[in-house]
């Protein structure tokens, strides 16, 4: 983590966390070790870098975990951004089996302390709140039952060199080869027509049985 530093321009970083239930957390990631996780979240934090935790709301696997999480937020001084389960990529599991809007899924933490809304925005998706006698900020991201895409302004860049304007959309243009093509000045040009290209909505549906609005993993997108 020593070459991943605020003086190098990397400031924060996002992590997914799910849960902290050892267990659960190899069952969601298939592969996950939980203390694994946890110690690069410490390298990350020990290293100058502000952590935000996204979690993924999941009903029957970690309904129960949003208030041990939230106080774990707060205890190692990491944010918290909530976001409702997506259709992407090809799964096993039907996902509408796991899919819990963010209104339920939240409701274990109204009944317990107010959530007052924060005037934060960061051009994303996610509304921000703070939560009584805790020092997390809360963000929620809604595509399924609040859309958000009137407000989003985000576009994302894979490690192949394409940039997706949607996360739920497959149109894409390629960096990559307009600079091996054209140079930066080809790129600037594909850069300013993918912004000008941003959809006016993504295309998802978690209907039971319904197919995933795009076969990408968000693993390969980046989100």
């Amino acid at each position: 983590m020593r070459r991943c530093s605020p003086q190098l321009g990397v400031r924060r970083i996002n992590v997914s966390l799910d849960t902290l239930d050892p267990a659960a957390f190899r069952h969601i990631t298939r592969v996950g070790n939980l203390s694994v996780a946890l110690k690069g979240i410490a390298a990350a934090q020990a290293a100058g870098l502000a952590v935000k935790i996204n979690m993924v709301a999941l009903a029957g696997l970690n309904a129960d975990q949003l208030l041990p999480m939230l106080d774990w937020c707060a205890a190692n001084g990491c944010d918290l951004t909530l976001i409702e389960t997506m259709p992407l990529g090809e799964v096993e599991a039907d996902r509408s089996d796991h899919y819990i809007p963010l209104h339920a899924f939240i409701a274990p933490l109204r009944a317990e302390r107010a959530i007052f809304p924060i005037d934060k925005k960061t051009g994303g998706p996610a509304r921000y709140f703070a939560v009584e006698d805790s020092p997390v900020t809360l963000g929620l991201i809604t595509p399924l039952s609040d859309n958000f895409c009137s407000t989003c302004n985000r576009i994302r860049l894979t490690v192949e060199g394409r940039i997706y304007m949607c996360l739920g959309r497959d149109d894409h243009v390629d960096l990559r080869a307009a600079l091996r093509e054209g140079g930066a000045a080809a790129v600037d040009g594909l850069i300013d027509g993918a912004l000008a290209g941003k959809p006016r909505a993504h295309d998802f549906h978690i209907e039971r049985k319904s197919k995933p609005a795009v076969a990408r993993h968000m693993s390969a997108t980046g989100g």
